[in-house]
């Protein structure tokens, strides 16, 4: 939403109201139609659930990665050792203990 100066504002909750509307040339809008989501199409709380669901397992992956690197180097094997695995540059991970 922006502002009759031009600054642009993001409107999360609450209630507002429209005085005037222009389109992207300027001229005022007369008419409008606005329809909002019904609760039954749009809901937030499985899209949250589903993004902290994927924070969560991206932290288990993240950790045992981290988890099977610290091992590998503890036990200076071989790659060969380490069938269908491929490590990578391991510089950037941190020490896991």
């Amino acid at each position: 939403m922006f502002t009759s100066d031009g600054e642009e504002i993001m409107f999360y909750d609450g209630q507002f109201t429209v005085e005037n509307m222009f389109d992207s040339d300027g001229n005022e809008v007369e008419n409008a139609s606005w329809s909002e989501p019904d609760y039954e199409t749009y809901n937030a709380d499985a899209f949250i659930t589903a993004l902290e669901q994927a924070e969560l397992e991206r932290t288990i992956i993240v950790s045992a990665v981290a988890t099977l690197y610290a091992r590998k180097r503890a036990r200076d094997e071989p790659e060969e050792t380490d069938e269908g695995f491929e490590w990578g540059d391991s510089s950037d991970l941190e020490e896991v203990s």
